[in-house]
């Protein structure tokens, strides 16, 4: 399986703290490589914004997105954190027949709605959403 990989300089509080983009690529191209994943291309942008859609890095992973068959990130709140922010992003998946896939357990509604649509009963994405409890703050948060 091809896939195409997202990383985004997500901010997880008022204080300024980010979750390190170079992080976020390592766990998933380690994912990739724990389930023979072959990663064509990654892309990142270095903050998030709540339009995920008007990101640089979305834009051009969605127009060079043509010979892959998933997205990866790391986890799903790397592209927002409501379904409503989320969902034109999963449209725009779905018109290129690609899904999404998160390479850690996400904490959030949004990583829930995204794995009970989009992820494989069985493969290692749902089972770690099956296991995500008392997660208090992401590994690999720089200031």
């Amino acid at each position: 399986m091809k896939a195409i990989g997202y990383a985004s300089g997500m901010y997880v509080d008022n204080e300024g703290n980010v979750v390190d983009r170079g992080e976020q690529k390592k766990r998933i191209e380690a994912y990739a490589e724990a389930n023979g994943i072959e990663i064509v291309a990654m892309y990142e942008d270095v903050d998030e914004c709540e339009k995920v859609m008007d990101r640089p890095g979305i834009k051009k992973m969605l127009e060079e997105a043509n010979e892959a068959e998933v997205a990866l990130v790391e986890c799903v709140w790397s592209l927002g954190r409501t379904r409503a922010v989320v969902s034109p992003f999963m449209k725009a998946l779905d018109s290129k027949g690609l899904k999404l896939e998160a390479a850690t357990t996400c904490f959030d509604v949004t990583s829930q709605f995204t794995r009970f649509w989009y992820g494989k009963s069985g493969s290692q994405t749902y089972a770690a959403t099956r296991k995500a409890i008392d997660v208090e703050k992401p590994v690999g948060v720089k200031k």
